[in-house]
């Protein structure tokens, strides 16, 4: 009995580390592009390929950093000078496996703020884009505990609404993992909004 108990725990130990480890075919939405991986070099560089709804292409390169699982770092694709994310290359970008939710996070160094997310799902680009639409059309009061945002979902949000959820978020003592996260995506926004109002010189 007791050999098979610890059979079953080390079985479990491996299934969790396989759940936070990206596999080739995954899928990964990020509010406006759906990535999928296509190839994964030497078991640690994960190379995807995405698309918009209007067919544009996009790729996206991480790599496995450590031995602990579902830990990347954010690396160029090919020539890509620029970073696709609000972080430069190299930014921490972890695999969250909590809740019922999976997704990556992407993180700026600087602030150690998530300031993308790319959800796993099985859904295409065309169902991914429809469902993002109708959450758009929603108040902040009904999403911002219930729906996992990305950058492309606080782009859209009133500033001062966002104040009031920073805040709300910040004093509540057990957050989800969703509230936790919408809110460093919506610290993020405000940052960007923030530093673009005094680069402007207004």
């Amino acid at each position: 009995m007791k050999k098979i108990i610890s059979i079953l725990l080390c079985l479990c130990a491996v299934m969790a580390v396989q759940a936070q480890v990206i596999k080739k075919g995954d899928a990964f939405w990020n509010g406006k592009v759906l990535y999928t991986v296509t190839e994964i070099r030497m078991g640690k560089i994960v190379y995807m390929q995405g698309v918009d709804a209007s067919g544009n292409d996009y790729e996206l390169t991480l790599e496995k950093v450590g031995k602990k699982a579902g830990n990347y770092k954010l690396i160029p694709s090919r020539q890509a000078d620029d970073s696709p994310f609000r972080c430069p290359w190299n930014s921490r970008v972890t695999y969250v496996r909590k809740n019922g939710m999976y997704f990556l996070a992407v993180r700026n160094a600087d602030a150690n703020l998530i300031v993308e997310t790319l959800v796993l799902t099985p859904d295409n680009i065309t169902n991914c884009q429809a469902q993002f639409e109708d959450i758009k059309e929603l108040p902040l009061s009904s999403i911002a505990s219930k729906v996992l945002f990305h950058e492309e979902t606080t782009v859209c949000l009133n500033t001062e609404d966002m104040k009031q959820y920073v805040k709300k978020f910040a004093r509540k003592k057990n957050r989800t993992v969703i509230e936790d996260t919408n809110m460093q995506l919506m610290k993020s926004e405000l940052n960007e909004r923030e530093n673009c109002r005094d680069n402007n010189g207004y």
